[in-house]
C-alpha cells in the first residue's frame, strides 16, 4: 500500500480486494458503455490469475483503477493490455500516472 497527496487529499494505492472488483466492475461498465456489458463475467475476469488489479482509494472509496494482463507474445517481450479508470476529479489530479507508478 502506498499513499499520496493530491491537493491536500490522501490517496491510498493498494491491491484490489474482492469488495473493491465489484467497484471496478462498476466504473468499467460506465466507461466503456454502461447497460450492455456483463458485470459478473467482468468481476470474474478481473478476478482471474495472472490479472493485476490496483486501486486508488480516497477515504475507503475506489476512485481509479488500473488492471492489467501479460500476454505471451512470439517476439519479447510480452504484450501488456492496460485498462485505467477513475473518476473525473481524480484525473484531474493525476491518479493515473500514480497507478501506472505503482503497477
Amino acid at each position: 500500500m502506498k499513499l499520496f497527496r493530491g491537493d491536500e487529499k490522501e490517496y491510498l494505492i493498494a491491491t484490489a480486494t474482492d469488495e473493491d472488483i465489484k467497484v471496478c466492475a462498476d466504473l468499467i461498465s460506465k466507461a466503456i458503455g454502461g447497460q450492455s456489458v456483463d458485470k459478473q463475467g467482468l468481476e470474474q475476469t478481473l478476478k482471474t490469475s495472472g490479472v493485476i488489479v490496483l486501486v486508488a482509494k480516497l477515504k475507503d472509496k475506489v476512485v481509479g483503477l488500473i488492471t492489467g494482463l501479460a500476454f505471451p507474445s512470439m517476439i519479447p517481450p510480452p504484450r501488456i493490455d492496460f485498462l485505467g479508470v477513475s473518476d473525473e476529479e481524480s484525473a484531474r489530479k493525476g491518479v493515473h500516472s500514480r497507478l501506472i507508478d505503482k503497477s
